[in-house]
Order: C-alpha cells, then structure tokens, then sequence
C-alpha cells in the first residue's frame, strides 16, 4: 500500500516533442533540439543508429544541446535520438520514477564536409588543471611538412578574453597547450594556411577534483541506463570478472539479461579527499594497496524481501558475498557477518558514516568470484593478482544533474557527467565475448578475453567519450 500511495503522486512529465537533430561532420558533432515542459527537470537523450542499436545516452536539463566527438558512420547508417524528460515532482532522477515515455524516433539530418581543407579538431585525451591536448584530422592535401597554427583563447561567461597561447606544429595531427589557467575554458581553432577549423570549447581541470570512467549493467531487466546513485559500478576489469561469472553460471535471469541489458560506461568526477584517518578493514589483502582517497565501499542492492520496491537501492556495511569475493580472510568474514544471503556484515560506525559521502571501492583480484564449496565462508586463496575495482556512490552526496554544482559545492562529493556509452550483448559476442557456461572456476583467460571484448565494444562506437574532457557550446560564443 505505501508504494502504491507514493506512485500516485508521482506525476510524468509530457513526452517531447518537436524532436531534431543534425551530425555536423565538420566539428563531428550532433546538435539535438525538442521541446519540454515546465515540469521536467532532466532530459535523457538515446542515441542508435539506423539499425536500431542504441550507443549512448546523453542526460541533460536543457532542451538544446550539442554533443561532441561523434565519429561520421560508415556506409548509409545515419543516427537516430529519442528524448525522454524527468518529472521534477518525482525527485532524484536516478532512482528510475518519473520518466516519461521515450519520443518518437526522429532520424538526424546531416552536415557533411563539403571542402577539405580545413582540419577538423577531433576528440582529445583528458585534460590536466593547467594542460588541454588538442587532436585534429589533417586536411586531404596535407603531408609531413604542413604547418599548424593552434590557437588557445580564454573565454568567460561565453566572452572571448584578450589571452590567448599560439602554438605551430609542423606535419603532427596533435598537441600539447600548456600554461593554462584552472577550471576553465578556451576556445581552440587550427589553421593551415588560410583555412581555420570550426572553433571547439575546451575546458582545463578543476583542483580539488579526479575522474573515473566506470561500467554498470542495468539491473532489474532494464533496457535503458539505471544510473549510479545508491548503486554499484566497477572498473572494465571489475565489472567484466562479475558479468563473467553470472554468465558463466547461467544466471541471474532476474537480475538482468545478456541481450537487452545495456553494459553502460559513465564518467564520474570525484572529490579528491584524504581518508586515511578513517577506520578499515584490517583483512584486505595486504598484497592490494588502499587508496585513500576512497571510502570503504559499500554493497548497494533493492530490497531482497520486498520485489515491488526495486527501485529503491540502498547501500548498506559491505555484505558477506561481496567480501568473499575480496578475499577477506574467513575467521574476520564470520567475526562480523551473518551467514545467509547475501549475508550482512557489521561495519565501524564511522567507516559507514563516511561511506555514505565519499565514493568507496573494493579491490577485486584473480582468482575471480565466489566459491561456493564448503566451508562457508572458504578460507581466502593465498595468492592472489589485483584486476580491477569495484564502486560505490551515494545518492545523498551527488551533485545535482544539471550542472548547477561542482564537486565540492554544497557538500556534494560526485557528479555523472552527461554522456554515457551503451553495449549491448550481440556487441559484445561481435567482439569476441565469451558466454559459455563454465563449471568450477572461471579460467583467468576467459575473463581477460572478455575485457578485451568489452574494451574493443566501447571502443568501435561513434561517440569517442573522454573521461574529464569537458566540451562546450560553441554556438553560445559571443564574438567580439
């Protein structure tokens, strides 16, 4: 009865309308516009090919933007947006209510190069506080003795400032601008001879803050991204030994489906804390270095007793499950756990205190999994090789999803940024993903193959996500 009387007030925002989008091959970038409601406090916008296959989802408060970095598509595929918007009413965006239904499917038109002779700023690595890298695709006619002119300019609330960093580069397709100022963004265009690029908004690291690019399956049998908030995620490495292994035991078909569940890599930036002074596990394997700069990590999962409340994730003390897997030792499993599934673990009360704001992480390792043999809990392998990480990341602490905090405002300790990238199971057989099912322990070279798989997935998509590279709106410039 309570989670019928909580839908009820839960009002969906209108599905957008006037749905449009065009790819500008000359800056690779897709420009999406629609109308909203005055109800909705976010947009989701899906991103396919012709052929139906979504590949990224790009969230956002306005009702135009412009994304960067989309590679042209081969043959005649062009891309395909749907736009959803979130009911403000129905609070956090990333606790799955209040979506509206998805937009019509609306087929981009497109802006294609109709010279040569400009270069073509491409994406770039990620930034430091005071560095951007700059890449670009060389004009038809240019060889190893072309000359560059790269041209960095500072630009405040859309204003161009009087400072700007020239650079030549002779035959090379990239460089290195340095002497920048923090957290803050320039306008960079390259020229050879007298033709100039189309300008790029590029944006140098703020102090104080670090990324992450993490992978999470969508859960409970989602098509869609479910988000990060109150919810696990892992590094390529971690979450590819967890999907390994459910496939490998033919389970969970509850929990999410190899198909149609979407694998999706999001960008996080993270407050960077020191919290050494905090209370941790003493049995992790002294092998494995802490990192300091997160909080021990929590196990975040719907409610097992109640199914209709799925939505609602919490994250709780490490459970017993996700310890075995760290390869605690077994007289500290039982000394704080209690056997069942998926065992709950008591946990200093100021560990969980600051799991709650900071992001937390667990090392995992090879052997990889469970081991499901008796005893419970199994005595912890003696050797062991790190591979890979595991997330937490409190909804309490995350910064708002409109951009309108920074990490570090209002005692918000995260961000999402806004594009993520989407595979699904038939991308990642293509790539040579292993899914057979596997009796005994999962042979090291199967779960390496299937990063291998993953990686070579994400990395054959048309958006070229750099983690910490922040682009803005050029079409908000304001010329002097």
């Amino acid at each position: 009865m309570i989670l019928f009387a909580f839908i009820a007030v839960v009002v969906q925002s209108d599905v957008p309308t006037n749905v449009n989008c065009v790819y500008t091959q000359a800056t690779q970038s897709l420009s999406v516009t629609f109308t909203g409601d005055s109800s909705s406090s976010l947009y989701d916008i899906e991103i396919a090919t012709s052929d139906s296959t979504k590949f990224a989802s790009y969230t956002t408060a306005e009702d135009s933007v412009k994304i960067s970095s989309v590679m042209p598509l081969k043959g005649n595929q062009v891309f395909v947006v749907t736009v959803r918007a979130h009911s403000a009413s129905a609070g956090d965006s990333e606790m799955m209510l209040g979506w509206s239904n998805f937009s019509i499917p609306k087929t981009c038109s497109s802006s294609l190069k109709t010279e040569t002779k400009r270069p073509i700023v491409s994406y770039q690595k990620q930034p430091s506080q005071s560095r951007l890298h700059v890449q670009w695709i060389k004009p038809d006619n240019a060889d190893n003795n072309t000359k560059y002119i790269v041209k960095a300019t500072r630009l405040s609330e859309n204003l161009l400032v009087k400072e700007e960093i020239v650079l030549s580069v002779i035959g090379a397709n990239r460089v290195t601008i340095p002497g920048l100022t923090p957290d803050t963004q320039y306008v960079v265009v390259v020229a050879v001879d007298n033709y100039v690029s189309e300008p790029i908004v590029m944006k140098t690291l703020a102090a104080g803050t670090f990324f992450l690019e993490v992978v999470r399956v969508a859960e409970q049998l989602l098509t869609t991204p479910d988000y990060l908030a109150n919810h696990n995620s892992g590094s390529v490495e971690g979450d590819v030994g967890f999907l390994t292994q459910a496939g490998a035991r033919g389970q969970p078909s509850k929990f999410f489906n190899f198909t149609t569940s979407p694998r999706v890599k999001y960008c996080v930036e993270v407050q960077d804390v020191n919290l050494s002074n905090i209370p941790r596990t003493p049995s992790n394997p002294s092998s494995i270095p802490q990192d300091m700069r997160f909080a021990e990590y929590l196990s975040c999962n719907s409610p097992h007793d109640d199914p209709s409340q799925w939505w609602n994730y919490t994250c709780i003390c490490d459970n017993e499950i996700d310890r075995v897997i760290a390869h605690q030792s077994q007289d500290y499993i039982k000394s704080i756990c209690s056997p069942g599934f998926p065992g709950s673990c008591k946990c200093d009360p100021a560990s969980v205190e600051n799991s709650l704001k900071y992001t937390g992480t667990m090392a995992t390792s090879f052997p990889f999994g469970l081991d499901r043999t008796s005893p419970w809990p199994p005595v912890a392998p003696v050797n062991i090789t790190h591979f890979g990480q595991w997330y937490h990341h409190p909804s309490a602490t995350k910064c708002k999803d409109d951009g309108s905090e920074s990490v570090g405002d209002n005692g918000c300790t995260w961000r999402r940024h806004p594009a993520a990238l989407m595979v699904y199971g038939a991308d990642l057989l293509a790539a040579g993903w292993n899914n057979s099912i596997i009796n005994g322990s999962i042979p090291r070279e199967v779960i390496t193959g299937n990063v291998d798989a993953m990686n070579k997935a994400f990395n054959s998509l048309p958006l070229k996500q750099c983690c910490g590279c922040s682009y803005g709106n050029p079409d908000l410039i304001k010329w002097n």
